[in-house]
């Protein structure tokens, strides 16, 4: 269309017919799905004073300073209360391997949908513990539930330690058993559907 020379009195016909062509739908269905759901957006979680953006990604370095917590580099812990802010902060692996976790660590932990994580607890975590007390009241406790999770210990490719992404708050549904407790989260902001798919791929 543009092949030829275009002044200002053929410029208008030349746009016209631009937007007829095939080109031009194509551009506008793009235009369409970055504009939709599917696009990843990253959100700020209302009320809070925490400096992170919900499905951006993150080192556990840059999560635990958020929280206003010590890093001392001997946290091994895949969850940690952050007492001042009252925030519990779960750290969650996917794809567990016996290279990096043990057989009381390879926890069912996954996507059941864009809206409901499944969550393991520690194995030592009894429902009726301090923390096991926390996680099923946390309203009215006034604390906080937050998921932050990672498809690998290590990038299958370039084998650097990969960051979290952060699913953001999370309310308590239900939970099964005891040591560990089996907890069902509802997210307050759902998960991407690319986000979503790979957890299930990794799950399954």
């Amino acid at each position: 269309i543009f092949l030829t020379a275009v002044d200002f009195d053929s410029a208008t016909a030349k746009i016209q017919k631009l937007r007829q062509s095939p080109i031009a739908q194509e551009l506008v269905d793009v235009l369409r799905l970055l504009q939709s759901d599917r696009r990843r957006l990253v959100s700020v979680v209302p009320n809070t004073s925490v400096p992170l953006k919900v499905h951006a990604t993150y080192s556990r370095v840059e999560i635990i300073a958020a929280f206003g917590l010590r890093y001392t580099g001997a946290e091994v812990s895949g969850v940690q209360f952050a007492k001042d802010l009252g925030a519990d902060l779960a750290f969650v692996t996917l794809n567990k391997t016996e290279k990096h976790f043990s057989a009381s660590t390879m926890y069912a932990d996954t996507a059941l949908s864009s809206s409901i994580f499944q969550w393991e607890s520690q194995s030592a975590t009894a429902a009726t513990s301090g923390p096991g007390m926390r996680y099923q009241n946390h309203r009215e406790m006034g604390t906080s539930f937050h998921l932050f999770v990672r498809d690998w210990k290590n990038d299958p490719e370039t084998r650097t330690t990969m960051p979290y992404m952060y699913f953001g708050p999370a309310d308590y549904m239900s939970h099964e058993g005891s040591k560990p407790m089996r907890i069902r989260w509802h997210l307050q902001f759902p998960l991407p559907a690319d986000v979503l798919m790979r957890s299930k791929v990794i799950a399954s």
